[in-house]
């Protein structure tokens, strides 16, 4: 496995689930967090892959991830469990929008971000959790941010039925994407040398050379 500075790809394994629902998840993770500027790219395995994983995804009834690096503890079991079937009390666009949110608001989590809370009584800002970063990062926190996907409302991220009693981020925000931007920032592009014209001679006259 690639060191934590050099990582640029989370490998992701399906421990069952139906084609529907790991064609659902990789599609929205592909579409949302890829177009994030990070170097951090998923890459999802297929069965008879015999890669290490480093997200391992069950479906199930609730939704629940390990934060980060932390996955890293269990290597045999899975690391993520998600319920892409909310309540059909809900409408069509309603249950679509939940989906989404659990697949992104779990993905946030592996990759390293906490919970972000907005109920009465609390004020905690939102913050990453530097030991489980997939990077070599110091603490890093940022101000809540109300519309980022992993704002969570009162009842929701604390309950196993994850009822919430107002309306739910359902995609990155921008601050989200700034610090996923800054957890994972990409490399810079090496500029290429110039060559001077004693470099072009030594080269020519190597080249001319009988063996």
């Amino acid at each position: 496995m690639l060191g934590p500075l050099k990582k640029t790809c989370l490998k992701v394994r399906f421990l069952g689930g139906s084609s529907w629902e790991r064609k659902t998840v990789e599609h929205y993770v592909k579409k949302y967090y890829h177009d994030v500027p990070m170097r951090m790219r998923f890459e999802f395995l297929d069965d008879g892959d015999s890669i290490t994983s480093d997200i391992r995804i069950r479906f199930g009834q609730k939704n629940r991830s390990r934060v980060g690096r932390n996955a890293q503890k269990y290597p045999d079991l899975h690391t993520m469990e998600l319920n892409l079937h909310p309540s059909s009390h809900l409408s069509r666009d309603e249950q679509q929008d939940r989906r989404r949110r659990s697949i992104l608001h779990m993905f946030g989590h592996a990759l390293g971000i906490q919970f972000e809370y907005n109920h009465p009584g609390n004020s905690e800002t939102a913050s990453s959790q530097s030991d489980d970063f997939w990077s070599t990062l110091s603490d890093m926190t940022n101000d809540v941010d109300q519309r980022s996907i992993m704002h969570c409302q009162a009842g929701e991220c604390n309950t196993s039925e994850g009822d919430a009693t107002g309306p739910l981020n359902t995609r990155p925000s921008d601050g989200d994407k700034k610090l996923l931007a800054a957890m994972y920032p990409k490399s810079e592009p090496r500029k290429p040398t110039k060559s001077t014209d004693k470099d072009i001679e030594a080269i020519t006259e190597a080249g001319n050379q009988v063996v």
